[in-house]
């Protein structure tokens, strides 16, 4: 099947018909065209934009300290006894401790008695995130600060044992 253009064009409104398309295909050209000037103009827009956020942080330098640039770093070495005591209204009710992260947990309980298990990175209640869970306890990050909990040290009181009944 062959199509002859020049047949469509002598009949009575074949030459509209092209005005016609011709023009459908120049309105979606211009339109195309409009999309594109004016997303390269939402582009530049956009990054005007953080130079404005950061002339308003330079005023306010405490607004980086929370901010997270490079990842979270928590020390190997950290000597626990030099982090301070976390004064959150939360206790550490115990620890399943593993060498490999993933399959270590901590039991933690809340003001109102709940208990709830926690992994690494997990929310405690009070905003702070767990980043280590160590033997004896757990450290937590709190408004950017490195706190711990640690596991309530119970003194072990032993009964005398009884004497046999023979």
């Amino acid at each position: 099947m062959s199509i002859d253009f020049y047949s469509l064009i002598q009949t009575k409104y074949g030459k509209w018909a092209l005005y016609g398309i011709s023009l459908l295909f120049a309105l979606l050209i211009m339109f195309e065209w409009y999309r594109l000037l004016t997303f390269k103009s939402g582009i530049n827009a956009a990054l005007k934009q953080p130079a404005a956020t950061v002339s308003k942080i330079k005023n306010k330098p405490q607004v980086l300290k929370h901010d997270v640039f490079f990842g979270d770093y928590v020390p190997d070495n950290l000597n626990i006894s030099q982090v301070r005591q976390s004064m959150l209204n939360l206790k550490l009710a115990g620890i399943t401790y593993s060498k490999n992260t993933d399959k270590s947990f901590a039991m933690c309980q809340s003001a109102q008695g709940e208990e709830h298990f926690y992994r690494i990175n997990d929310s405690l209640p009070g905003g702070a995130v767990i980043k280590r869970i160590l033997p004896d306890a757990v450290i937590i990050e709190h408004e950017g600060e490195l706190e711990r909990l640690s596991l309530p040290e119970k003194e072990l009181k032993f009964e005398k044992t009884a004497k046999p009944l023979l």
